[in-house]
């Protein structure tokens, strides 16, 4: 990467750990793959019950999965933790290959991919944003919800294409390129800083950045805001508020029932009769999606935010709505048999172009970076608690599943009321943010906080509030 300018090694290793949400996406969908495979083949046969279990018991364990991943993530770091994992990831797939005719042996794979993939998604979301300018943040925090996508599409294609079991042989010949581009990148400056290698940090934000950037200036900014002595997070509303916001938009965003879509695509098309192939049904809904995705990074540093989600949130809300009057009036006929692809297409670009890149961005930005790691290893446990809930529900719901789909319409609304009271994030710097919330903290508490990183007397706080901001910048510089 010597010879490569700035620019583009700032990118490319945004991409390249982006990517990785590949693999991880196929490892979500596999399920979507094998059900309807096994289901037309009868070689394998499991119940509603098990059928339950196998889709959702991945979920099931990602709740521990993405709190152990977010520790990890702020022990290890982003780039060795995707290091230690992606290659573990790999080698379930010859594992499971040799015994999907043992359901217990099964599921237990299927918990292990679960806990693995959930461990590394985190650093997925986290790295690209905490190596990226604010300007460019937007575009580049959108591509890890792209590669989930494309994932989703691949796996779509492979079982549209080959023999499930062949798909399952050749899945770990797509790990190798991710490992060897994880390989390449550097770490993660943001995190180095806050383990305290600042030499580090302002080594790769030199080789990340333009010669005219102001890397001590960069730098400060992603230093930690202090506060007079110790304590909890949950005695400090700076860290605490957007711990719980961030929680609630990944719980919201699985309200919207966009991980039913994803696993359920194939069987809802088998139950209804659009005249088109059930896969390639699934395929023009999953390249929908992937097209949105790639129309959100033009629009996310257009637009605000907010405004991106809220009017997408309403959109996803409306078209799953009637899809759902659909099933419930399936037997009357009242709908046109096109319909249901036009409603998950809808639906699919609402949430491609806006509701899941958008909240997983935000979710990230809104994070100070003491506590990056560990809200978003709860935000992702959250959103795994809710993936199990909708997915093992979708499973049992049979003839009512139109219920369903009418709850995703009201979670997809509850999301765009939620946007209202979130702060807009484009264009600002992670610092700013982190500022943001320490202001809705003192406007909580009454209790001002306090700008530097060091932790003495009361005097000698009040004497570092009133010293100049140069002053302040540099001691916090010198004392992370």
């Amino acid at each position: 990467m010597g010879k490569w300018s700035p620019e583009y090694k700032q990118l490319s290793s945004a991409v390249g750990v982006s990517m990785v949400g590949v693999v991880l996406g196929v490892v979500i969908a596999f399920p979507a793959l094998a059900l309807d495979a096994w289901r037309l083949e009868g070689d394998i046969t499991l119940s509603e019950v098990e059928a339950g279990w196998f889709v959702s018991v991945a979920q099931t364990v990602s709740v521990a999965g993405s709190i152990a991943g977010g520790y990890l993530n702020d022990v290890l770091g982003p780039r060795r933790l995707l290091l230690a994992v992606l290659p573990l990831l790999a080698s379930t797939w010859p594992v499971l290959l040799g015994c999907v005719h043992n359901l217990p042996l099964l599921l237990t794979v299927r918990v292990l991919q679960g806990l693995l993939c959930s461990a590394a998604t985190a650093s997925v979301y986290i790295y690209p944003c905490e190596v990226t300018e604010a300007r460019r943040r937007g575009a580049v925090g959108v591509l890890p919800d792209a590669a989930f996508s494309l994932g989703f599409m691949l796996t779509y294609f492979l079982a549209a294409i080959l023999h499930w079991s062949t798909v399952v042989a050749i899945l770990p010949l797509f790990f190798l390129p991710c490992v060897v581009t994880v390989f390449l990148v550097p770490e993660s400056p943001s995190w180095l800083l806050q383990r305290g290698r600042v030499e580090e940090a302002r080594a790769i934000l030199q080789q990340l950045r333009a010669p005219d950037v102001n890397v001590e200036k960069e730098l400060l900014g992603m230093g930690p805001l202090g506060e007079c002595g110790e304590a909890s997070v949950a005695r400090q509303p700076r860290l605490l508020l957007p711990i719980l916001a961030s929680i609630f938009l990944m719980v919201l965003k699985e309200a919207t029932g966009q991980i039913v879509v994803v696993l359920f695509v194939v069987h809802i098309f088998r139950k209804v009769d659009v005249g088109i192939l059930p896969h390639v049904s699934s395929m023009l809904v999953g390249s929908a999606r992937l097209v949105a995705n790639v129309a959100c990074s033009l629009l996310v540093g257009r637009l605000p935010r907010r405004t991106l989600l809220i009017s997408a949130s309403l959109t996803a809300s409306v078209t799953i709505a009637v899809l759902g009057d659909y099933f419930f009036r399936q037997d009357s006929q009242v709908w046109p048999d096109w319909v249901p692809l036009a409603c998950l297409s809808v639906f699919v670009v609402a949430y491609g172009a806006g509701i899941g890149p958008v909240t997983c961005l935000m979710a990230t930005e809104l994070l100070p970076g003491a506590v990056r790691g560990l809200g978003s290893g709860l935000a992702g446990s959250a959103l795994n608690a809710s993936q199990f809930t909708l997915t093992f529900a979708a499973t049992q719901a049979g003839s009512g599943f139109y219920i369903c789909l009418w709850s995703y319409a009201a979670g997809s609304a509850c999301l765009a009321a939620f946007a209202l009271l979130l702060p807009e994030t484009r264009n600002k710097s992670l610092r700013q943010i982190e500022e943001y919330w320490a202001e809705v903290s003192e406007n909580i508490t009454g209790k001002r906080w306090c700008p530097c990183a060091r932790r003495g007397a009361p005097d000698d706080c009040e004497a570092n509030a009133k010293s100049n901001t140069r002053n302040n910048d540099t001691e916090l510089v010198r004392t992370v």
